[in-house]
């Protein structure tokens, strides 16, 4: 039994890819092992949403071996909670791109997986419409409908809706526990290797041979929504990163540099779209435009 559910959570780490800052997970995983009580739950305060039981359950497991084993002992707390415990995990879960998201007061690690798909900047439409999902779901189940956003798009997140709704009781209490367990992963990968990374971009004009001022740059996200838009500054710069830390997720991603715009009618060149893919937020991408009115190149930085 106990090998069997390490399997199922090293699986959800697995979904993680990501390469370990040096020292990270190691020296993470001593400090949690020699830690008091207390100071074990508040180093993975939040990881299984408002449900401090959980982790005060771990605090004696210890000690572990890796971050793996770490996981493995919290899902064999979940999966040998009984049916009204395992609920009570679900129903902590705040609604996909509901009220809470729109006025900015879900938890600090559900506001920051929401904001990566901009669940929390939904258009009047797209809100009504998960608001209606969401009803018609707990109206069914009884508990929020919970998906890991990081291994979606709101497109996909908008068919797994359609397609669960489908279910009986007992097979989609099986599926949102699973999809915990993948939330739970992710967090456990940021406290361990933190969360430092970030994306940033300059434009250089090489026909004047300066930073490229006041050109406008959108930051879309694989959907094709647009996350943010810029104006370059005196540097060539954005003013912040064009995702912050809290931002920063795996998947594919695209500046658009507005070049026709910025060098005027004769460019031959109008939106430049760099499309590029992240695959660990907890390293920092660097993506610059190099650009005459005809041409241009981009590279990797860090």
């Amino acid at each position: 039994m106990r090998d069997a559910q390490q399997k199922i959570a090293r699986q959800a780490l697995t979904q993680i890819k990501s390469t370990p800052m040096p020292g990270g997970d190691r020296e993470w995983i001593d400090r949690l092992n020699a830690a008091s009580i207390p100071e074990f739950c508040a180093l993975l305060d939040g990881v299984w949403e408002h449900s401090p039981w959980m982790i005060a359950r771990a605090a004696h497991m210890r000690p572990f071996s890796d971050v793996e084993d770490l996981m493995a002992a919290m899902w064999r707390t979940v999966c040998d909670a009984d049916d009204s415990r395992k609920l009570a995990l679900l129903r902590a879960h705040p609604d996909l791109a509901g009220r809470l998201a729109k006025a900015g007061n879900l938890s600090s690690d559900s506001g920051r997986e929401q904001a990566s798909l901009g669940l929390d900047r939904l258009g009047d439409e797209e809100y009504e419409r998960f608001s209606a999902w969401n009803a018609e779901y707990r109206k069914r189940f009884d508990f929020p409908f919970i998906i890991c956003v990081r291994n979606h798009t709101k497109a996909s997140i908008a068919e797994a809706f359609e397609q669960r709704l489908a279910n009986n009781i007992s097979s989609e209490m099986q599926i949102a526990l699973d999809e915990v367990r993948s939330i739970a992963a992710y967090r456990v990968r940021d406290r361990s290797r933190g969360m430092n990374g970030k994306l940033t971009t300059h434009v250089l004009d090489l026909v004047r041979g300066c930073p490229a001022v006041g050109m406008r740059i959108d930051v879309v996200d694989e959907s094709g929504g647009v996350l943010k838009t810029f104006t370059t500054n005196q540097d060539g710069r954005t003013e912040a990163p064009a995702l912050s830390p809290a931002e920063m997720r795996e998947g594919i991603f695209e500046l658009r540099f507005f070049v026709g715009a910025y060098f005027g009618e004769t460019a031959f060149l109008d939106v430049v779209p760099v499309r590029f893919r992240i695959s660990s937020a907890a390293e920092s991408y660097h993506v610059p435009l190099l650009c005459t009115p005809w041409g241009y190149s981009t590279y990797r930085g860090s």
